[in-house]
């Protein structure tokens, strides 16, 4: 699909208008079984735009919309079912890590000392023989950059087992559904070519890698959906240096209050303690965030009350 309409211009860096606009003319002619010669007129569409065609048209099929939770391929004699689970590893890479920058690309723009990456993988597990103990990883593999000729095979071997080949069976629809999950993220797959490295060796070691349009999104992305990938059963593994992790040393917890909330005085409380002889004080924002209270305070509380001042002057 992505390589109809040889004449026209790339959608890369086109705004979303665009391509929405190019999603649309794919749908309606797919609905309607355009034959080849109007498939050739529309625009090309990039790898994510195909996969969104794609994961439409497969939802609207009668009784090919799949399940919440994917259920596991029916168990075959002599083949070991298995357990997926996807997995995405967050870090961030800069000059101590031999990472020099990151060239333009498509709609990625360059990027100096530090590059925020996303790695994504099928894992999978197996209970069958005696070569893996319980819920430890007995395959994965990189999910593919692509969907073009990304089909994978039904049936894995694996012969790291310390015993006789195991075959296994792959969760296929589970993975499609993971695949659909990552391009709603909005990651977009990176070009090995434009990571610039100090030494080539460490482009080998790192392997495929993704990333958000702007280094910017990072801070939404780990507030908004790692959360929900890790209710949807996702494994999310965080590497040392991530740039949006927070200090267990210096932050309990991260959440969102309400701007009127805190710009609210009637909320701005001072408290007190009595210790060593001394008395205490600070300010504290108490917040209902739903069925958890929340308890904003210290320096916290003092930075957030500057600011009601700053915006009332």
């Amino acid at each position: 699909m992505a390589t109809a309409g040889k004449s026209a211009p790339s959608l890369s860096n086109q705004d979303p208008a665009v391509h929405e606009n190019a999603v649309a003319m794919w749908l309606t002619a797919l609905r309607s079984h355009a034959d080849a010669a109007t498939l050739q007129q529309l625009p090309p569409l990039t790898d994510a735009d195909a996969a969104r065609v794609m994961a439409r048209l497969r939802h609207e099929t009668p009784g090919a919309t799949p399940p919440a939770h994917p259920t596991q391929p029916a168990a075959t004699p002599g083949i070991a079912t298995g357990h997926f689970r996807p997995r995405i590893t967050l870090m961030t890479l800069g000059r101590g890590d031999g990472l020099l920058g990151l060239r333009p690309q498509g709609p990625l723009g360059p990027r100096g000392d530090s590059v925020t990456l996303a790695q994504i993988d099928w894992t999978y597990t197996t209970h069958a023989g005696e070569s893996a103990a319980p819920n430890t990883i007995a395959w994965h593999t990189p999910a593919p950059t692509s969907v073009l000729n990304s089909r994978p095979p039904a049936i894995q071997e694996l012969f790291d087992t310390g015993g006789p080949v195991l075959r296994m069976q792959r969760n296929l629809a589970a993975e499609a559904d993971a695949m659909d999950r990552v391009w709603d993220l909005g990651l977009i797959p990176v070009d090995a070519n434009t990571l610039q490295w100090r030494h080539r060796a460490a482009a080998a070691a790192l392997g495929p890698v993704w990333t958000l349009a702007q280094e910017a999104h990072f801070g939404d992305f780990w507030a908004e959906q790692i959360p929900k990938l890790r209710a949807e059963g996702w494994s999310v593994v965080v590497q040392p240096g991530f740039a949006l992790q927070p200090n267990p040393y210096e932050v309990a917890d991260v959440f969102e209050v309400p701007l009127d909330f805190l710009l609210n005085p009637a909320h701005h409380e001072r408290h007190a303690l009595e210790w060593q002889g001394l008395r205490r004080e600070w300010f504290a924002m108490p917040y209902q965030d739903g069925e958890r209270q929340r308890y904003i305070w210290g320096a916290t509380a003092a930075m957030l009350r500057n600011f009601y001042r700053f915006m009332l002057a």
